[in-house]
C-alpha cells in the first residue's frame, strides 16, 4: 500500500478477499490509486488509476472499498451466478443489506449486471 501513495487502498479483488467474500487472496493483489499518480511497480502488485469520486471512501485497515462497492466492482466483472452468490453471500453474513447494496447500485451510472442485480435485491 505504501508503494501506491498516501490515498492507494486494496481494489475490488483485494477487498473482497478481506471482506470475507471470495475465498481465495487474488494474485496480483490490486490496488487502486489516484488517477494521475505514477505506479508502475511490479511484483505481486497490480495498480489501477481511479478517478477521484468514482467509488465511495475507504473502510478499514489497510483501506479498502467498503462491502457495498466491492460487491457491485466484483459482480461486475462476473457471470451471473457467482453475482447471486455474491449478494447473498453479503446479505446472509450480514456483512451489508439490500438497503444499502440498492443505494449503491443507484448512484452508478451503468452496471453490467443491473437488471440481475435489481431483480435479485427485490427478491432477497
Amino acid at each position: 500500500m505504501l508503494l501506491g501513495g498516501q490515498f492507494a487502498r486494496l481494489g475490488p479483488e483485494s477487498s473482497g478477499f478481506l471482506h470475507h467474500l471470495l475465498a481465495n487472496a487474488p494474485e496480483p493483489l490490486d490496488v487502486l490509486v489516484p488517477r494521475g499518480r505514477r505506479a508502475d511497480i511490479a511484483g505481486p502488485w497490480r495498480f489501477i488509476r481511479e478517478t477521484a469520486g468514482v467509488r465511495a471512501r475507504s473502510v478499514g485497515d489497510p483501506p479498502r472499498l467498503p462491502v457495498e462497492s466491492t460487491v457491485l466492482d466484483l459482480a461486475d466483472a462476473r457471470d451471473a451466478g457467482e453475482v447471486v452468490g455474491l449478494v447473498t453471500t453479503a446479505v446472509q453474513r450480514r456483512l451489508t443489506t439490500v438497503k444499502r447494496l440498492r443505494q449503491e447500485l443507484g448512484q452508478r451510472a451503468r452496471h453490467r449486471h443491473r437488471a440481475l442485480l435489481g431483480d435479485l435485491l427485490a427478491d432477497v
